[in-house]
């Protein structure tokens, strides 16, 4: 197998930059490091890959979407699908073509898809949700592409990021129920490495203790119904005052409501469940599920707008973008039946650079 770029350039103790000079005869380079390129390149057999041809003369003018594959097929998952078909639209009207991986995290580990990436020649990539973990996304942006997170952001990493406001979003969905009179809010988070999960548990956090109330918090191991059928048997183990969940997204929503339901507790009677996501068939169970709505296109939409950025200025500063949302009122939480408008195309940018 040909070693890349940068493998080359660890071995000489060099940059990526200096050995691509050297490999396109440019100049800026000194001649004993030229020298010293070039005699490691014909030892360790170093063939140039389509990207490296391809970024030597013109762009290949395509981007590559990269999703975690979970354990359901692509066509049943109703979030990621979205948040692509924003991405598509806008790199299409743009030139740009867009490959899709939907990928696990054993086979990023194993690095089988890098060379996917680079036999594609793509300019880019778009890293959508918090599945992947920060190692992995790391390891993305250590392809030396663009990179940009959507429905995801890394607080320990300069990358740059399109999500949802979470941490709003999860105080704004405490507060709702606290405004309904509940005192005893059980949270359903999820893994706590997955950036929107802690942001969220966050804005919960926030608004109980605003009302000088006791967190009571169930973590989940993943984002399934299953997950929130088995957290609310716990919860109501743990916590048999619960009045009402908050869950961090729509598939444990759904499931805690079908627990609540096994155990004899009516929803929204004795039970309020919100959740978060608002994917299209929250709508088709009873009681429909009240729950935030994140505008999934438009952030698939800015995250192919920013990394279009990156592409024609150059990477700059890496800034956190955040996408306000919307709280689609509807039957579990308690309030009388309404039926919810079109979500307008609104959005909260906070300019902050990461360090």
């Amino acid at each position: 197998m040909s070693i890349t770029i940068k493998q080359l350039a660890d071995k000489l103790g060099t940059s990526t930059a200096t050995v691509s000079r050297v490999l396109n005869d440019r100049p800026g380079v000194s001649a004993e490091m030229r020298q010293r390129v070039l005699q490691a390149a014909q030892e360790l057999k170093f063939r140039p890959s389509a990207a490296a041809r391809a970024l030597s003369t013109s762009r290949s003018r395509s981007v590559a979407f990269i999703v975690r594959k979970l354990h359901e097929p692509w066509s049943a998952d109703p979030f990621y699908p979205l948040i692509m078909m924003g991405a598509q639209r806008e790199l299409a009207a743009n030139g740009y073509g867009l490959f899709t991986y939907w990928i696990t995290a054993e086979e990023l580990d194993a690095g089988t898809h890098f060379s996917w990436f680079d036999e594609r020649s793509v300019d880019g990539l778009i890293i959508a949700g918090p599945e992947l973990s920060n190692p992995n996304i790391i390891r993305l942006a250590s392809l030396g592409l663009p990179v940009v997170l959507a429905a995801n952001a890394s607080s320990r990493y300069p990358i740059d990021s399109l999500s949802s406001a979470d941490r709003e979003g999860g105080y704004t969905a405490t507060t709702h129920l606290i405004g309904h009179g509940h005192r005893h809010i059980v949270h359903l988070s999820g893994p706590p490495d997955w950036y929107p999960n802690s942001s969220r548990r966050d804005g919960y956090l926030q608004a109980m203790q605003e009302h000088d109330l006791e967190p009571k918090i169930i973590i989940m191991p993943r984002l399934e119904i299953e997950q929130g059928t088995e957290a609310f048997s716990q919860a109501v183990q743990r916590y048999p005052e619960v009045t009402a969940i908050f869950s961090t997204n729509d598939g444990t929503a759904i499931g805690a409501v079908r627990a609540a339901k096994e155990l004899g507790r009516r929803v929204p009677e004795d039970l309020a469940v919100v959740g978060f996501d608002d994917v299209y068939w929250a709508t088709l169970f009873e009681p429909s599920l009240t729950t935030l709505s994140i505008q999934k296109e438009q952030i698939g939409r800015l995250a192919a707008n920013r990394l279009l950025e990156m592409l024609k200025h150059g990477q700059q500063r890496p800034v956190r973008s955040y996408v306000e949302n919307e709280l689609i009122i509807r039957s579990s939480c308690g309030c009388p039946k309404a039926v919810a408008g079109e979500l307008p195309e609104k959005e909260v940018t906070y300019l902050e650079n990461t360090e």
